[in-house]
């Protein structure tokens, strides 16, 4: 049996991936979470505690580990967007398969030297500024570049502190806001946050993913993705559809520009996953691209439409071996979180109307996320989701359709 490290495997939302590799491979993780969900997937032994936010610690701790316990990994990963860089930086040490460092620092994880190194490209330029919220002059800043624009952590993880910029009087709320948000308390990862941050031309259009594999610099795309977004200035995602409603040759514009980029950026041993705008008039701008696979629910959704295991495949890249993924037929998948239409801040009691749902043939994931009595939050806070639910079938346009009968028969009751 191979034995491989995962790197930070996140939530208990991404607790199937360990489930499901532990039967196949010993599996390790190199993490600081000390929650039970993680103990009783991986046996405390297995388990390296350490700061996986920091690529000094994390090798320290891997390495020492893997001497005091005569331990040899045969492959390292992660699925986790905030530890890209900090996985790189270990397998490079470990001589291991991987993304290579420069690559996976000009990835999502450094949002800067990403927009720099495409717009080096010459093509589908996006204007852009490096600035810092806790400069004396931010406001300046960004009040003389094109509004409306939006403004983005430059270390960034689930789209926190991501936000439109509409008019100058906007910016002193939205910098403030960001301040508050990107701290130890909305995700760890943003402990080593200093304030670093790009200011971007807005784009407007759909938004639409590329993903794929890329492997001794051969790049396999699998599919388009759809985003369901939330509400501007916040750029939440709230859901998503495979496959992208584009037509084929807008999907083959588009990705032939994302292997562009991934080109571009030295993507290699790793998967990839492309966030673009599409505009009305077909004009394609990158938002971002990562180097890792996307995130749990659209790996699963993949599944659902095309009968591939990503997650099978991307550890066999971590461990050398060839992957070729064909799709086994071509359905279509979406999953959708449902957020409650509240003018405030509420205390949640109940959802009625949920049995068309949990009855629906089409239904293949669903998880009741928080209890009576949790805080439902709306903008500009995060906003709360009571629900997340899944639905597959033969056509992704009739599936939308669904989604919305369903989700008009819920019924949120909440407390004052």
């Amino acid at each position: 049996m191979q034995t491989i490290l995962i790197v930070e495997p996140g939530s208990i939302f991404k607790n199937w991936i360990l489930e499901r590799l532990s039967k196949k491979y010993r599996v390790f993780v190199a993490t600081s979470i000390r929650e039970d969900w993680l103990r009783l997937a991986i046996p405390d032994k297995q388990i390296i505690f350490t700061d996986p936010y920091n690529s000094a610690t994390l090798v320290n701790d891997v390495v020492g580990y893997m001497e005091k316990n005569t331990i040899i990994f045969d492959g390292v990963g992660t699925f986790w967007e905030a530890v890209v860089t900090q996985t790189s930086d270990l397998s490079a040490v470990l001589g291991l398969h991987g993304c290579p460092v420069m690559a996976a620092y000009s990835s999502s994880q450094n949002k800067l030297l990403m927009r720099k190194k495409i717009n080096e490209l010459g093509k589908n330029k996006v204007k852009f500024q490096a600035i810092n919220i806790y400069d004396a002059d931010v406001f300046l800043q960004v009040a003389d570049f094109s509004l409306p624009c939006v403004i983005k952590p430059v270390n960034g993880s689930a789209s926190h502190g991501v936000k439109l910029i509409s008019s100058v009087q906007d910016i002193p709320e939205v910098i403030s806001d960001i301040q508050h948000t990107l701290t130890k308390e909305t995700e760890e990862v943003f402990k080593n946050y200093k304030g670093q941050a790009v200011i971007e031309e807005y784009l407007e259009g759909i938004v639409v993913s590329v993903d794929g594999f890329v492997q001794a610099r051969q790049i396999q795309i699998i599919g388009n993705t759809e985003f369901i977004m939330g509400q501007e200035p916040y750029f939440t995602q709230i859901g998503s559809c495979i496959p992208a409603r584009i037509d084929k040759k807008m999907c083959a514009t588009l990705n032939e520009y994302c292997v562009e980029c991934v080109q571009q950026l030295g993507f290699d041993d790793c998967g990839f996953h492309g966030e673009f705008r599409i505009s009305k008039d077909g004009n394609i701008k990158l938002l971002e691209i990562a180097a890792r696979l996307a995130g749990g629910p659209i790996v699963l959704g993949y599944e659902k439409a095309y009968g591939i295991d990503l997650i099978e495949a991307m550890v066999g890249i971590w461990l050398g071996k060839k992957v070729n993924l064909v799709a086994k037929y071509k359905r279509a998948s979406i999953h959708k979180n449902y957020f409650p239409a509240l003018k405030k801040t509420s205390i949640f009691s109940e959802l009625k109307g949920l049995e068309n749902i949990v009855n629906s043939q089409d239904l293949w994931d669903y998880i009741e996320i928080i209890k009576p009595g949790d805080i439902l939050e709306i903008y500009p806070k995060i906003p709360t989701s009571p629900l997340y639910y899944a639905l597959s079938g033969d056509n992704i346009n009739i599936l939308f359709s669904k989604i919305l009968e369903l989700e008009e028969r819920i019924i949120c009751v909440t407390k004052e």
